[in-house]
């Protein structure tokens, strides 16, 4: 190569290491922004956290999800937060469980660092919109508010292509292609959507040789493998029912498709626009709006990889075009749908948004209004989504504090059980980890478990399984802290309470705090 061109890939290098550099602070800003606010850092808002923390912190005293409490989820969470519920020894769980919500902003930013290194090699446009709009888009911020399992999981997606492209190519180096297939294997130990990104890797190396998908399937099995096996050995029977099974028989719940459409698309307000109006003609004005920013998107696409004139897409570009198709399509037919699972899809997004915006521009050059608005556009989407999320952080109520609202109602000693694991885990009144109290850290996953897939249904009070386990977990606490006065007991258990408890205290956050009565339990 010329020198003249060796000095522009250097410089072209340094301002793209700049860009990414930049864009990771700008995330970083953000975030804890997110986080220090309003007191969101020791504040409650949410259900999964506790669930996946209160996991972590029964792990490091011995007792082992899917043999001693239900989890419906892979064990590979709870692995990683351990270094936080070892610091709860110190510290107690509350502050431990802020430190872990910091770690997640910290894992959020590492993201958009992995995806800008991914296109480091590409032009800067690309770099800008592909990291630029990885950071802004809003389940990304969103997803990264607490413990959630869309950070680490995309992480540890993004670690994998990182050894599986070199630059726009398919590696040929035999261990990265083991590393890429082994780290995607740990992302499927934190949630099972991993296997899209890995179905996406596999048919984009298929041109590679059989070699080549042997060693990314082989390193998937033995990472997966490796960060089950222990689990699976102390459950293989739990472990299959609560992981595989239960979340494929579980009900529906959360967005509703059109929801589900305004949110993947990332668009500032548009998902606002569409769940406000849920009748009558706002209703058909927004559903209209939805699908015509989703056949935009797809024509911007199709533009940019079809037609005369254009340049062959690279396997990274099929891999962005194939991994968003998997992920959004999976998002839309998936029975459960909340704000923060947008967040698996938005690296691929982002990658192919980037993709896009190069490929139209370097095709269009000639018409130079088109090439313009397809480096302006990107740019000015990016902006709005950051000042509408910035926007949204700064006017956002305060958080609901714990702060010990449950310690003063609460017996100094003894079991408690909470329906919401992360109401005792901020109020350092955690005792699933405790021998001999309920190990009940995800309410609503046991019950799923026990219900055939099923959650709060009235079938949980004709479910033999489901009131046998509620009976054990009432008669061995000496707290029930629940959202209302009877979430599904049948009426044994309502007269063993009645019998038994108090009602103390109902906070204003809702909950109701039952406290048993002085006479021991049985």
């Amino acid at each position: 190569m010329p020198r003249a061109g060796r000095r522009d890939q250097a410089r072209r290098a340094r301002r793209n290491m700049t860009v990414i550099a930049a864009v990771a602070a700008a995330t970083l800003g953000v975030l804890l922004l997110q986080s220090l606010l309003h007191g969101h850092l020791s504040g409650h808002d949410e259900y999964d956290d506790g669930v996946y923390f209160g996991s972590s912190l029964q792990l490091i005293h011995g007792i082992m999800p899917y043999r001693d409490f239900i989890l419906i989820q892979p064990p590979m969470i709870s692995v990683i937060l351990l270094p936080f519920a070892a610091l709860s020894f110190l510290t107690g769980t509350a502050h431990a469980f802020e430190t872990a919500r910091i770690f997640i902003d910290l894992a959020a930013t590492a993201n958009v660092v992995l995806a800008g290194l991914l296109v480091r090699r590409r032009p800067t446009l690309q770099v800008v919109v592909s990291t630029g709009f990885m950071a802004v888009y809003p389940a990304t911020i969103g997803s990264a508010q607490t413990v959630l399992l869309e950070p680490p999981l995309v992480l540890f997606c993004l670690a994998g292509l990182l050894c599986l492209f070199d630059g726009d190519r398919i590696t040929t180096s035999r261990r990265r292609l083991l590393a890429c297939g082994a780290l995607f294997g740990v992302a499927g130990a934190i949630k099972l959507w991993a296997a899209l990104p890995l179905l996406a890797a596999v048919c984009v190396a298929w041109r590679s040789g059989p070699a080549a998908r042997r060693r990314l399937a082989g390193g998937a099995a033995a990472g997966f493998g490796g960060c089950t096996l222990p689990f699976i050995i102390g459950s293989p029977g739990g472990f299959f029912r609560q992981v595989f099974v239960t979340q494929a028989v579980r009900n529906g719940g959360g967005y509703p498709p059109a929801e589900r459409l305004a949110d993947l698309t990332g668009l500032p307000g548009l998902y606002t626009f569409v769940s406000t109006h849920p009748a009558g003609g706002p209703h058909v004005l927004a559903v209209v709006t939805v699908i015509l920013a989703a056949l935009c998107s797809a024509a911007l696409c199709l533009a940019a990889f079809t037609g005369p004139g254009r340049t062959p897409a690279s396997p990274l570009d099929l891999f962005a075009l194939l991994a968003t198709a998997l992920a959004v399509a999976a998002l839309l037919s998936s029975p459960t749908y909340f704000y923060h699972y947008a967040g698996f899809v938005a690296p691929f997004i982002a990658l192919l948004y980037g993709t896009v915006a190069v490929r139209l521009r370097d095709r269009f050059r000639v018409r130079r209004a088109v090439a313009l608005a397809a480096t302006a556009v990107p740019l000015i989407l990016i902006c709005a989504m950051l000042g509408r999320s910035v926007n949204a952080i700064v006017t956002a109520g305060p958080a609901t504090q714990v702060d010990g609202a449950f310690a003063s109602e609460i017996l100094g000693h003894g079991c408690v059980l909470s329906l919401d694991t992360s109401l005792t885990v901020l109020d350092n009144r955690f005792t699933g980890d405790v021998r001999g109290c309920p190990q009940v850290v995800d309410w609503l996953g046991q019950e799923r478990v026990l219900d055939h897939g099923l959650a709060q249904t009235p079938s949980d009070v004709a479910n033999a399984a489901v009131q046998a386990a509620f009976m054990r977990w009432v008669t061995a606490s000496d707290t029930v802290i629940v959202p209302d006065p009877n979430p599904g007991w049948d009426p044994a258990i309502v007269r063993y309470m009645s019998s038994n408890f108090r009602l103390e205290a109902q906070r204003a956050h809702g909950f109701y705090v039952f406290v048993r009565s002085p006479a021991p339990r049985a």
